[in-house]
């Protein structure tokens, strides 16, 4: 049996898509695994194998910033010592940058990688410096793996990675597991405040990829078109939590949150209701998913809503929600008009919060599908059909075939 590393930062709430990813191949993989992070407080995810922690969590302190990476280093290369691992495998993309630095002689090093071209979107000199050792130092890495066709083109494309060997393995969901958890029972007084006559989800970090902003202003003027009853439910913490909030107050949109409210009531729009365990009971009972994304490596989301069954409303943003919903099409192509794809609709990306014409199209857009059942129950079917394609038993077939090829 082959003896497996899996590095990564930690395992928090706030790991998003990767780690989901981590706990996957640490649970599924037929190998000898220890889960490596720099921080292994508060691990919010299943985990089953050996965990070693690095006890080098991010700091505040401008001092420990600057000696972290080099304090990393040294712990990473004494457990591969320790160990003698025959792969290591590591995510994200600044994780990366250690995995390949301290490779030992006879270990197989694989990098997963959601890089977009997007990326850059972080300023400063640690996003200056990540991007400069990406393009020295990712061919060195014996396999990469990118979680979509985008990003596979992104990596050969922008940074320049011709001789490197990329991959492509999407992200899993596990949809025996989500079968089960989507029919756990929501608390009566939730229930009784959430559910309308229509109920929207969106699922994703409160930031600035995922666009929450536009999706406001998109249901803000939908609502001005109906006289059916709705509500938006939000699942997800993050940065702009008091942006969006003061989006709602700009939006004359009433609001429930989780992190300052205690009593939960059916008299508001949105519901902010913050990292959740189980996203799937809330997504079990929405009518649509919406998703606004400016970008994504391959959005975990939108995998979510396939596998209850709902159907999707997305932007087609780079990379991801075009393979996904429109699977026979070229991956790099994004479309300026609405797109009612095999598996779900996918929109122009609301990337400039003044382009009104475009949000008075997506609440157009979502309006037709409510008045037209048939399209949502079409979707609604067509969802669990294209899940299967990334259940977790397929996708980890194809992480055996690199490790052990």
């Amino acid at each position: 049996m082959k003896k497996i590393i899996i590095l990564s930062q930690s395992l928090k709430i706030n790991s998003g898509g990767g780690g989901k990813v981590v706990s996957f191949l640490s649970n599924k993989l037929n190998a000898n695994i220890t889960l490596c992070l720099y921080d292994a407080e508060d691990i919010a995810y299943d985990v089953t194998c050996n965990v070693e922690d690095l006890e080098l969590g991010s700091s505040s302190n401008i001092f420990m910033k600057l000696i972290r990476p080099f304090q990393r280093f040294y712990k990473i290369k004494r457990l591969k010592k320790k160990l003698s691992p025959d792969v290591t495998i590591s995510l994200p993309d600044n994780v990366n940058i250690l995995n390949i630095l301290t490779k030992t002689k006879n270990e197989k090093v694989i990098i997963r990688s959601d890089y977009s071209k997007n990326s850059n979107y972080r300023k400063g000199i640690a996003a200056f410096l990540l991007i400069a050792f990406q393009r020295l130092l990712y061919e060195k890495a014996d396999i990469i793996v990118a979680n979509s066709e985008g990003v596979k083109s992104a990596l050969i494309e922008t940074l320049g990675l011709v001789k490197a060997v990329v991959i492509v393995i999407n992200n899993p969901i596990d949809t025996s597991k989500i079968s089960s958890l989507r029919t756990e029972p929501i608390d009566k007084e939730i229930w009784d405040s959430l559910y309308a006559e229509e109920t929207i989800v969106h699922i994703g970090r409160l930031s600035v990829p995922k666009n929450q902003i536009a999706l406001l202003k998109i249901y803000s003027e939908y609502r001005k078109k109906t006289q059916r009853s709705s509500k938006l439910i939000i699942l997800g913490d993050g940065p702009l939590r008091s942006q969006l909030v003061l989006m709602c107050r700009n939006l004359g949109l009433s609001y429930y949150t989780s992190w300052d409210d205690i009593d939960i009531s059916s008299d508001k729009d949105v519901y902010f209701m913050g990292f959740q365990s189980n996203p799937y009971k809330y997504l079990n009972l929405a009518d649509l998913f919406v998703f606004t994304s400016i970008w994504e490596g391959f959005p975990n989301g939108v995998l979510d809503a396939l596998s209850c069954g709902v159907p999707i409303l997305s932007s087609d943003c780079r990379s991801g929600p075009r393979e996904i919903l429109a699977p026979n099409t070229d991956s790099s192509l994004e479309t300026k008009d609405v797109e009612y794809a095999k598996y779900g609709v996918l929109m122009p990306v609301v990337n400039n919060d003044s382009d009104e014409k475009l949000i008075e199209q997506w609440s157009e857009v979502m309006l037709n599908l409510f008045n037209d059942k048939n399209m949502l129950t079409n979707y609604m079917e067509r969802s669990i059909e294209q899940s299967k394609v990334y259940d977790v038993n397929e996708i980890i077939n194809n992480w055996e075939l690199i490790i052990n090829g």
